[in-house]
């Protein structure tokens, strides 16, 4: 958005997503959420209010405006594989 940019960024076998604010001169980081899987995709609502972040077993979605997560969806037995 104009106010925020999201990253993911594979470590080992986890996904940080780190979230920063671009509305200041500098780069400052809002929020890091970690996810227990490899990443697959990230899209933003038309709104921009809202991001969904997808693992290869595991769905997140993040509050972009109070940076927070507010869905978190671990898939049982997903056997490292996206179900959706």
């Amino acid at each position: 958005t104009d106010d925020r940019a999201v990253t993911m960024t594979r470590l080992f076998e986890t996904t940080e997503v780190r979230i920063f604010d671009l509305s200041a001169d500098t780069l400052a980081l809002r929020a890091l959420h970690v996810m227990p899987n490899r990443p697959v995709d990230l899209e933003v609502s038309p709104n921009g209010n809202l991001v969904g972040i997808t693992g290869t077993d595991h769905v997140m979605v993040v509050d972009l405006r109070t940076d927070a997560v507010i869905y978190d969806d671990p898939v049982i037995n997903g056997n490292g594989f996206f179900p959706w």
